[in-house]
């Protein structure tokens, strides 16, 4: 339920009172009136609050300053000299907010999602830069205005209070800068527009700077064998995922916005059918709702307009979506099939979610397989990574590309791209999903499926989609196993008694490590567990396999994370990082919590945390002892030089000097010792 409105009353230059109130519930935009004394702008804010419950107009300024109102006639009469009204100066935010409403809101520029986008990026890229310039009434220069946007494209080692590692550890990329730097220069010309403030510089005469950060590394193209050894390592719903992405070129969110009843067979004997794509799922996604952004889980639309289209499907992967439908989608009562369900099943929630245990999953498969992705440099691999969903669909489009013969329109549509740039191919050139030319496509993709898979993409794996980690389908656990057993897509061994569920403290004790430890393991996916009960935000209810503890014992327990080195320790997550970078230390960074350290590293960190406990029981830092004596930093080394206090030889880690508590507890009991002078020289 939303707060009601009140209004707020703010005095303004020369005496008197500006009255604003929201026009609308959750509207950021805001109508202002000025009055001479504080009451009539309480009274009007009082009526504009009532009108607004009732659904009416806002009160003009008139009808507070009306001829019954006693202060309107005790007023004196004013000269005949014509005096401006004061301009309302506006703060940088309210002006960031009209932009923003004027583009975003009203004008539905990019949608939702971009609107989001853009809204997070004026909240942490833009107030805060011309608020502290021009809320204080202070001028905007050309030199801070490019140093600002030079920083933005730099590395840094600032630290994100509330978040673990750097903030931005390569600084922007280039389109990320110059995205930044329109929003940026949008809201300050609208400012100088509205008289908010005013530039003593042209904007557009400022070069956008060259951004630092390194390029990412082009990844090669994985083969559909490769594919077929990751999914070897993935149950049977992320499979789905897999080859939907692999074999028709689409986006993971394409592939979760697929509906049952968007498969259509053709019937002509090919065995092929066609999908209508025009869908998006599987994460959070924000529409327009009147004139707020709402969260949703499915979104009608693709990212780009012309991404929507009907895609022939090739046969081998039409005989997969019959397993998935007759395993996961058809009641086993009736024979009745959900024509509403979506193709890829929920495994926690109902149709919400999924994209993030897939892109999780896939790295944990492609890492069991040893399949690495690398960008290809002459005849050698370098940057070996595991690959993410984007490398499926681009490896499909490499397939095809290189295959001669095929037409470059009907490769385009076929990975949903636009027919061509020029009016013709934009707004004349409609789809035609069946005609030789996407046959060909089709085919090329078939021949490409038989060449590698002769047996078709029904993968058999020991994975269950079925366990305490899937509890929508755990439901109906018996039903999906022994369905996906008949099917020949879920291998059982003999060995499923022997490997029983385990508790977390029951993991804590094999493992010898604390229970919040072993539980930030399972939170974070490096250990595989069930889901269990949420209790006070966590999961403390989580459940592992024997087998997967054993796993982990022989696989990662040797890797230690900055955040284990924190907890054995004790000594702050940013202290141990600020040294890593300070040192030039090695690293392996895998996420932005996840920092593997090697052992040279460990014993490197070991070693410092052992020099400052050493110097910190055998001196007090210049910053401490300053403040225990009550003078500054720069005292204390006078105070050395003049040998009233003595300095350690060794400084700490992050530089820090210190002085020895024995010549710091004789100053504290002899205060007249920071008083003495050093003795003059004769002859001086």
């Amino acid at each position: 339920m939303s707060r009601p409105l009140t209004g707020s009353v703010v005095p303004r230059p020369g005496g008197r009172f500006q009255a604003s109130i929201r026009i609308a519930t959750g509207s950021p935009q805001r109508h202002y009136e000025l009055f001479d004394t504080k009451a009539q702008a309480k009274a009007w804010c009082a009526l504009a609050a009532s009108n607004i419950a009732a659904g009416l107009p806002l009160p003009s300024r008139d009808t507070v300053l009306g001829e019954s109102d006693p202060t309107r006639k005790s007023r004196k009469p004013a000269a005949s000299v014509s005096v401006p009204e004061p301009l309302v100066r506006m703060t940088v935010a309210q002006v960031t907010d009209a932009w923003f409403h004027e583009v975003y809101v009203d004008g539905r520029s990019g949608g939702a999602d971009r609107a989001n986008t853009v809204r997070a990026m004026l909240n942490r890229r833009v107030v805060p830069f011309l608020s502290p310039i021009f809320d204080c009434g202070q001028e905007l220069t050309r030199d801070s205005y490019r140093t600002y946007l030079g920083d933005l494209g730099r590395p840094s080692d600032v630290l994100e209070v509330g978040r673990r590692g750097p903030k931005t550890s390569q600084g922007l990329s280039q389109d990320t800068l110059s995205d930044v730097r329109r929003c940026l220069d949008a809201v300050i010309k609208l400012g100088a527009a509205m008289g908010a403030w005013e530039l003593s510089f042209d904007l557009d005469d400022v070069r956008t700077p060259r951004s630092r950060r390194t390029a990412s590394p082009k990844a090669a193209s994985l083969s559909i064998g490769d594919v077929a050894r990751i999914a070897e390592h993935l149950h049977a719903v992320h499979q789905i995922t897999l080859w939907t992405c692999r074999i028709l070129t689409l986006r993971l969110g394409e592939a979760y916005g697929m509906r049952v009843a968007d498969l259509i067979p053709l019937g002509d004997g090919t065995g092929r059918g066609l999908l209508w794509l025009h869908a998006q799922g599987g994460r959070k996604f924000h529409a327009f709702e009147g004139e707020s952004i709402v969260r949703t889980f499915h979104k009608e639309g693709m990212k780009h307009g012309y991404s929507e289209r009907m895609q022939l499907v090739p046969f081998q992967l039409m005989r997969l979506y019959d397993h998935v439908i007759d395993v996961f989608h058809t009641d086993p009562e009736t024979g009745q099939v959900d024509q509403s369900a979506r193709i890829v099943p929920g495994m926690v929630a109902s149709d919400s979610g999924g994209q993030e245990t897939f892109r999780l999953a896939l790295k944990r498969a492609a890492a069991d397989a040893g399949v690495t992705t690398a960008t290809v440099n002459g005849f050698a691999r370098t940057a070996l990574r595991l690959p993410n969903p984007k490398d499926l669909r681009s490896s499909a489009i490499t397939d095809l590309e290189w295959i001669p013969g095929l037409d470059p329109t009907a490769l385009r549509r076929y990975a949903g791209h636009a027919p061509g740039t020029d009016v013709h191919a934009l707004h004349y050139v409609a789809d035609q999903p069946v005609n030789d030319k996407i046959v060909k496509v089709c085919k090329a993709m078939e021949e490409l499926i038989d060449r590698e898979l002769p047996t078709g993409l029904l993968v058999p794996t020991a994975r269950r989609c079925t366990t305490g980690a899937q509890p929508l389908l755990a439901v109906r656990s018996e039903q999906i196993d022994t369905r996906l057993i008949e099917h020949g897509w879920l291998v059982t061994g003999d060995d499923e008694p022997d490997d029983p569920w385990l508790s977390i403290e029951e993991v804590a004790e094999f493992l010898q490590r604390g229970l919040p430890t072993v539980r930030r393991w399972a939170r974070e996916g490096r250990i595989e567990a069930s889901l269990g009960k949420v209790t006070g935000g966590t999961h403390q209810g989580h459940r592992i396999r024997r087998s997967a503890a054993l796993r982990f014992a022989t696989t990662e327990m040797h890797r230690t994370t900055l955040v284990d080195l924190e907890e054995d320790t004790g000594v702050s997550y940013h202290r141990l990082y600020n040294w890593i970078k300070r040192f030039s230390l090695e690293t392996e960074s895998v996420g932005e919590r996840s920092i593997y350290i090697p052992t040279c590293t460990v014993t490197e960190l070991q070693r410092l945390i052992a020099l400052e406990r050493s110097l910190q029981a055998e001196g007090v830092p210049f910053g401490e002892a300053a403040r225990i004596l009550g003078v500054q930093s720069r005292t204390i080394e006078s105070r050395v030089l003049l040998g009233t206090l003595e300095e350690l030889p060794l400084r700490g880690p992050d530089g820090s000097r210190y002085v020895t508590r024995k010549t710091l507890k004789r100053v504290v009991e002899n205060p007249e010792l920071m008083t003495l002078r050093r003795r003059r020289r004769q002859g001086r």
